[in-house]
Formats: C-alpha cells, sequence, structure tokens
C-alpha cells in the first residue's frame, strides 16, 4: 500500500527538482501574453483570417515538448546543461537558485485566473457565431426615387436568410437604423451583435438593373464576399437567390433540402413594385391616408396579379388597420372579404400568418386566433411581426401578462420599429402601469415623431395620472400632426371633465366629423349635451340612437368586443330601452376577464337603470383592474353615489394606496 504512494511521491519530486513545474508556468504565462498581444495587433494590421487560432494551436501543441526539454536540460551559471540523475546530484553543476521567483510565477497565474473571471462576468455576450444583418441596400437610382425597391430587396434578403435554422438575422428596423453612412463596419456589428454585414446597393433605370452585394466580416471589416449584377427586372428573384446562397456557401451554413431560398412571390415584376410600394407604406406612421395609400398600392398589385398572396396578406392587414381606426364596419366587410382570399391560398410565410391571426382575432374567434399564431411563431420564433400579434390577441383575451410578454418581445427583436413600443405601452397603460406607458410612448415619439398616436396615448396616459396639463398638450401635439378623431376625443374628455360641456360638444362633433362611423364619438356628443342646462333630453336622444345603431353594426362584425357591449347598455339605457340593456348586461355578467373599461361602462349602464349597488359593485371591478378612483369622482353623472358608503369607500381605498 505505502510502495504506490512513495514511488508517486518520488516522481512529484523528480518533477520539482528537474523545474517542470515552473517551466509550465512560465510557459503558460507567456502563451496568454501572446495571444492578448497578438489579438490587439492583428486587428491594427487586418492579419489574415485564422492566424490568432494558429498561434494558439502551436502553444498548445508546444506545450508538451517544453515539459519534455525542462525534464532533460537545466539553465545554469554555465549555460544549458543536461540534467543529472538523481544519484549524481552531489557532482552535478552548480544550478540557480529560482526560488525567488516561484512567487512571481505563481501571484502571476492567479492573476491571469481573476482577470478571466472578471471580463467573462463583465464583458457583453459576443455574437453568435452565424448572425447577420442585412444593411439597407443604398438607391442609386438616377433620379433617386427607387428606395422602396432596394428596401425591398433589403427585406426579400433578410425573409430568405431568416429561414436558415444555422443562421440569425437582426430586424429589419434594428438593422435599417443604420441606412446612412457614419459608424465603422465594426462599430455596426458590434451594435446589432452580430458576426457579419450584407450591403450594397440597387441602381435602377427602367427595366435596367445593377446591383451590387457585398458580406463583410463583423470584427475585421473585410470583405468575405463580394458580387455585382447586370440585370434587367425578370432576373431580380434569381439576383436574389444566387445573393443568397453566395452568404450560405461563405459561412458554411449547412442547408435541409434542396428548396430555393427565395421563393418566387409573383411572376409580374409590375406587380411586385406595387406591393413593395405598399409595404413600404403600411410601416410608416398609422394614419388613416399612409393606410390608404398603401392599400392603393396592393390593388395595382392584385389587378396584376390576382393570384399574388403577400399583395392579398398586405390588403388584409391594411383594411384591418383602417378599421381599428375609423370603426367603419363597410371597411371590416372588406377586410374579411381580402383576408378569406388570402385563407384560401393559405401557405406558411409569416404576412400570410399575421393576417390570419388578425382575422380572427377581429372577428372574435380569439381561440382560433391565439392557435395559428403559436403555430407561426413555432415555426418562426425570432419573428416580431408574430410575437405583435399574439400579443394583441392575448390582450384582447384580458391576459395582460401574456401580452406584455410578446410585446416586449417584438422591441426585442426589432427595438427600432415606433410600432411596438407604442403596442407595449398600451398594455402596461391597461395594466396600471403607468410610468412605464409613458416611457413606450415617448420612445415611439422619437423613432417616429409625426405618427399621432403615441401622442394620443400618451395624452390619454397623463389623464389617467391626473397631470391634465400634461394631457392638454399631448392631445395639441397629435393633432397639429394630423388631425385624427381620436385626439379630438380626447381633448372632449378633458373640456367634459372639467365641467366646460358646450366646448367638449364642439371637440366630440369635430371627432364624429372625422370619423362618423365610430359610435363613440356619436355618443360623447350625448353625453355633453345632455349636461347643459339650455338642452335636454331630447337633444341628446338622437346621436345615442346612432351610437346604438353603430354599436349592433359593430357587434355584428365581432360579437366578443365586451367593451362596445357595455357601451350599447349604457346608451340603451339613457333612451328608455331598459329591458334591452339589461339583456345585454347579462350577457356581460356571464363572461369572464372583462376589462377596466367594460367594468367602468357597466358601472355606468347600471346607474342609468337606477340600481345603485350594481353600479358601485362594477365601478369597484373597475378600480380594482385599474381605472383611477379619482376619475370618478370628477364626473358629475355620479354625483347620486357620493353618499352611498360603498362608493365612498373606493376613495378611501384608493387614498390608502398613494
Amino acid at each position: 500500500m505505502h510502495e504506490p504512494l512513495s514511488r508517486i511521491n518520488r516522481a512529484l519530486g523528480e518533477l520539482r527538482r528537474r523545474q517542470v513545474y515552473r517551466l509550465a508556468g512560465v510557459y503558460v504565462i507567456g502563451g496568454w501574453a501572446l495571444v492578448q498581444v497578438a489579438g490587439v495587433l492583428f486587428d491594427v494590421v487586418g492579419a489574415p483570417e485564422g492566424s490568432l487560432r494558429t498561434i494558439a494551436l502551436v502553444l498548445v501543441l508546444g506545450f508538451p515538448l517544453a515539459l519534455l526539454l525542462a525534464w532533460l536540460y537545466d539553465i545554469t551559471p554555465a549555460g544549458v546543461v543536461r540534467t543529472p540523475p538523481a544519484g549524481e546530484i552531489e557532482s552535478a553543476p552548480v544550478r540557480w537558485n529560482w526560488r525567488w521567483i516561484d512567487y512571481v510565477i505563481i501571484a502571476a497565474l492567479l492573476g491571469i485566473v481573476v482577470f478571466m473571471m472578471a471580463r467573462g462576468r463583465d464583458a457583453p455576450p459576443g455574437p453568435v457565431a452565424h448572425s447577420i444583418a442585412v444593411l439597407p441596400f443604398a438607391d442609386l437610382s438616377p433620379e433617386g426615387d427607387n428606395r422602396y425597391f432596394s428596401d425591398g430587396l433589403s427585406e426579400a434578403l433578410m425573409d430568405s436568410l431568416a429561414r436558415l435554422p444555422g443562421l440569425q438575422v437582426a430586424s429589419r428596423t434594428s438593422s435599417f437604423a443604420f441606412r446612412d453612412p457614419g459608424p465603422a463596419v465594426r462599430d455596426v456589428a458590434a451594435a446589432l451583435n452580430v458576426s457579419a454585414l450584407l450591403e450594397g446597393s440597387v441602381r435602377k433605370a427602367g427595366n435596367r438593373l445593377k446591383i451590387s452585394a457585398r458580406l463583410v466580416d463583423g470584427s475585421s471589416g473585410k470583405h468575405l464576399w463580394t458580387e455585382t449584377f447586370d440585370a434587367s427586372m425578370e432576373d431580380i428573384f434569381a439576383v436574389q437567390e444566387t445573393i443568397s446562397r453566395g452568404i450560405v456557401d461563405t459561412l458554411k451554413i449547412r442547408l435541409l433540402g434542396g428548396e430555393a431560398l427565395v421563393p418566387v412571390p409573383t411572376r409580374d415584376l409590375a406587380a411586385y413594385e406595387e406591393y413593395l410600394r405598399g409595404r413600404d407604406q403600411l410601416r410608416r406612421d398609422g394614419t388613416v391616408s399612409n393606410v390608404d395609400r398603401a392599400l392603393a398600392h396592393f390593388d395595382k398589385a392584385l389587378e396584376i396579379d390576382p393570384q399574388f398572396t403577400l399583395a392579398l396578406a398586405g390588403t388584409c392587414t391594411a383594411f384591418w388597420e383602417k378599421y381599428a381606426t375609423t370603426r367603419d364596419t363597410a371597411i371590416a366587410e372588406q377586410a374579411i372579404t381580402a383576408c378569406r382570399r388570402a385563407e384560401r391560398r393559405y401557405d406558411s410565410t409569416a404576412e400570410i400568418l399575421v393576417a390570419l391571426g388578425g382575422l380572427y382575432r377581429g372577428t372574435g374567434d380569439l381561440e382560433q386566433s391565439l392557435e395559428l399564431l403559436r403555430g407561426a411563431l413555432a415555426a418562426n420564433p425570432n419573428h416580431a411581426e408574430i410575437h405583435e400579434g399574439l400579443g394583441e390577441t392575448l390582450r384582447t383575451m384580458g391576459d395582460l401578462d401574456g401580452a406584455a410578454f410578446h410585446h416586449r418581445r417584438a422591441v426585442e427583436l426589432d427595438p427600432a420599429f415606433w410600432r411596438y413600443h407604442w403596442n407595449l405601452g398600451v398594455v402596461q397603460t391597461q395594466g396600471g402601469q403607468l410610468e412605464e406607458a409613458l416611457a413606450q410612448y415617448e420612445r415611439a415619439i422619437r423613432l417616429q415623431p409625426d405618427s399621432p398616436l403615441p401622442y394620443s396615448s400618451l395624452g390619454a396616459t397623463y389623464f389617467f395620472m391626473g397631470e391634465y396639463l400634461k394631457a392638454a398638450d399631448a392631445f395639441r401635439e397629435s393633432i397639429r400632426r394630423d388631425p385624427n378623431p381620436q385626439a379630438y376625443a380626447n381633448a372632449g374628455t378633458l373640456y367634459f371633465y372639467a365641467g366646460d360641456y358646450v366646448q367638449a360638444e364642439e371637440m366630440f362633433q369635430q371627432a364624429a366629423v372625422l370619423s362618423p362611423a365610430d359610435f363613440r364619438f356619436h355618443a360623447f356628443v350625448a353625453d355633453a349635451i345632455g349636461l347643459q342646462d339650455n338642452r335636454g333630453a331630447g337633444d341628446a336622444a338622437g346621436h345615442y340612437e346612432t351610437a346604438i345603431r353603430l354599436a349592433r353594426q359593430q357587434l355584428e362584425i365581432n360579437p366578443r368586443e365586451h367593451l362596445t357591449r357595455a357601451a350599447l347598455a349604457v346608451y340603451l339605457a339613457q333612451v328608455g330601452r331598459q329591458d334591452e340593456a339589461v339583456a345585454e348586461l347579462e350577457l356581460l355578467e356571464r363572461t369572464e376577464g372583462l376589462d377596466m373599461d367594460s367594468r367602468r361602462a357597466m358601472g355606468m349602464a347600471y346607474l342609468f337603470l337606477e340600481r345603485h349597488a350594481a353600479a358601485v359593485q362594477q365601478f369597484r371591478l373597475a378600480v380594482e383592474g385599474g381605472w383611477p378612483a379619482e376619475l370618478l369622482t370628477l364626473d358629475p353623472r355620479l354625483n347620486v353615489l357620493l353618499e352611498h358608503p360603498e362608493f365612498q369607500a373606493l376613495f378611501e381605498a384608493d387614498a390608502s394606496l398613494e
């Protein structure tokens, strides 16, 4: 038992006598220092790719040889001599005393360990090995008016590369934030956290194209692959395929199957151009006029190629966006028709899946929307538009936590697109996270200062917070950018709560003129009229009847719009149609997951039905859901409840939380 241990001890002692340990320490320290210095110098002089790996490999292979030489030879004052065997120690030459340097070696090794641990903890994660950002191709056309086309080419390349399981592709707007020349290639790659960049230019003159593409290494700035194409418009998809294949071959990405990387969406290039123009228009400021321009381009594309699926998806999405703003059910019918056409030509492209998810959400089939979008997300886990659609469906279902998760993920994937920040802010406002919502709206404004939508939401959030002057400023900015009905309605609400019902009526009338199909604005006009001393219930009744008719039409499109149903109950109670109001409220009472807006509207309906206990119960649920209790105190229609003890308790509970 003792003999093996004795042999091990003798062997370790011999290694120590022959200075092998010291040599190993010096070798590790020197090799590490060499690699660090080489890494800096190679970046400066532009050494060939792989030079640093070669040095590291030589150092690793040389380590056993260095240990062998340490075993065989000694460095002495007389020079390098062969190490004597253990039995000849007395006759061996005098050797240097290295004891003093042992401590230096130990300290240096400990320093290296501490340095590597600190760098590993503090350094940001490096780029994924196979990751790329497609920068917007420059438009070099003679008139400089073909940016929609060069952007469309960049997006098509992003889409084709994003389908590859071994490649991570930076989002559109993150990449497009670097449209103008500025930061060096390595700075752009570091900002986008990618290992390679694809950049290029497009010169379009009539039917002729000159396209240049360059794949650039993100760390060195060196060109890995470059190609120039002189082609006609008919060759555009073949050029996209060639560029994609060049990237795949250069980055050595393994492909599954032999299918084309770039599917051909249409054989008619004029239709493709119109589609690109429409898509470019749809991403702008979200106003009805921009949506109409997008629809015009999609319509032209479909006139040329009625089977162009992507144009159908664009039409479907654009119509739903317009319907959300105007509440015109005729537009909803057009949206449904376009979406059903796209559904009949169903394929797995993200645009189709997002459009159909919007169709099912807009018509109240939330479970089908959820199933479709979750399936789409499983196939495209890093697609921001799918996350956005899924977040909107979950928000409609009342799952604000799930909605916030997916909207936040969309922001992470595409942080430079204003709409994703705006949508996240809407969810946070509904969830009572008002400070967080303000930050998202302000980011959206910085990214898209011409859009009225974030200003309108910013004002509404300030209003909820009791910051009425800031709310008024935000509404004013929204109107200045686009005289939109929502901003006028928000301004009218400020006047309403301030007790200036004449000014409130004027603002609501402006909103109703701009969006005559939106039932809410007609009802707001009626509310303002009803509180004016020189006006009567008869003056308001006609506006309520219009609101009732339009709300019923909207419920035919989507029977699960709970806030619309609650508002309908309010209007029915206001005009004395009590049985109908009660029927709507009974449907809502059997519904789970109602939000604060729906609860507050139900409270108003019960109030006008003179069922005060039920009204207070709904107001309590609204406050628990995030509705500011202070706004209830400002509404003159609720003065009749001020002596109600449970109603008073709402404000006491709200004050105790401040």
